[in-house]
């Protein structure tokens, strides 16, 4: 039997929701794992195959548990406890049931043996830590990523750190994005899926310790760990995706005629109101810049056309040596997730011709910030 305080018993079951397996190939994929021993703690673990989530927490251990119970129902009743009692589970272990009891609410639940759970790896190669503030500006790569699996190596995110700086990269074939970021001490290079990556990121507690990645001695295996704020303990393991990323160090130009700097905000106003009839062509928007304006059109056959113009209010530079007006034509989604994750109040793009991709860039940043770039790919002008 073992007793818990309610808060953290939910909260933990909210960690490792996401582990839990949509259409589960075994009966055992769709339950979490509950283990406790006489050191104090409760482990809660779920597992998809592709990640893996252990939670700990503490607990008042007096028989060591270990059964798998229905995740979405032991969620259920977690949720609808008493929150100022306690909650106590006992196990039977020849009929695999769990009585779970809050105040003189009593729940008998059935579950699976704990030994018909999957073995989820722990961490047994090189680690590196990295604290959360580092770990969480990666989000702004998620989105470049793809999100089916036609190129698996397309929908991971490419970390790398070298002579002191991190880098994440994500590519989709239309689009990517490169973030750098300085201050680490470790080199290593890995490519997580971005959709475990995007779950690690927002479950990381900025208050807690630094996080702990650790890359397994197989190689195909990397593991997030964390000490939370409220003495939780965090574990996410994750396959890591086989393949060469793409060097996109290739893609990204090294020159442009035309460079412009311009208030973020007016900008994502204009490509806001131009979206009503932009949805309608495939999401195609043009820009044109020319010596003084920036200006933003769009063309659907079926609903009509919408024409903007940024005024010299919004642009706070556009260099004066680029050729007669200069016309690109991209996706308007993609332009708006690119400035969405430019954090920053201005930004500067560049482009060197209506074939070659657009470049963005945030303007401001301090040196610690380190820096980020957003490319798209450029579309047919008809």
């Amino acid at each position: 039997m073992l007793t818990v305080l309610h808060a953290p018993f939910l909260s933990a079951l909210r960690l490792i929701k996401d582990g839990v397996a949509g259409k589960a190939s075994l009966p055992v994929l769709s339950h979490t794992r509950l283990t406790a021993t006489t050191s104090g703690s409760l482990e809660l673990r779920t597992t998809n195959l592709e990640a893996g989530y252990t939670a700990r927490i503490a607990a008042r251990v007096e028989v060591p548990i270990d059964i798998c119970l229905p995740f979405a129902l032991l969620d259920s009743i977690v949720g609808a406890a008493y929150k100022d009692n306690p909650i106590a589970i006992s196990v039977n272990d020849r009929t695999k049931t769990a009585t779970i009891t809050s105040g003189p609410r009593t729940y008998d639940v059935n579950g699976i043996e704990g030994d018909e759970f999957p073995v989820i790896p722990v961490a047994n190669g090189h680690s590196i830590s990295l604290a959360p503030s580092v770990l969480r500006s990666l989000v702004d790569t998620i989105h470049a990523a793809a999100t089916d699996d036609t190129r698996p190596i397309l929908a991971s995110i490419h970390l790398s750190a070298k002579n002191g700086t991190l880098t994440a990269a994500a590519a989709d074939g239309f689009r990517l994005v490169r973030r750098t970021i300085p201050g680490v001490d470790s080199d290593f290079t890995t490519t997580p899926p971005a959709r475990v990556l995007d779950d690690v990121l927002a479950k990381i507690d900025p208050a807690g310790e630094a996080v702990t990645l650790t890359i397994n001695e197989s190689g195909n295996q990397i593991i997030f760990d964390q000490e939370r704020s409220d003495n939780s303990d965090l574990s996410i393991v994750s396959r890591l995706i086989d393949g060469q990323f793409p060097d996109i160090a290739r893609v990204i130009p090294t020159s442009a005629q035309v460079r412009i700097i311009l208030r973020k905000a007016p900008l994502l106003a204009s490509l806001k109101a131009a979206k009503i009839i932009a949805s309608g062509s495939n999401n195609i928007i043009r820009l044109t810049v020319t010596a003084t304006e920036l200006k933003l059109s769009a063309n659907t056959a079926e609903v009509g056309t919408v024409a903007d113009v940024l005024t010299p209010n919004s642009i706070v530079w556009i260099a004066d040596d680029h050729p007669a007006d200069l016309t690109i034509a991209v996706n308007l989604a993609y332009l708006v997730d690119a400035i969405n994750h430019c954090n920053a109040e201005q930004l500067a793009l560049a482009v060197q011709g209506p074939q070659n991709p657009l470049v963005i860039t945030p303007v401001g940043w301090a040196p610690e910030q380190g820096d980020q770039i957003e490319i798209i790919m450029p579309m047919t002008q008809r």
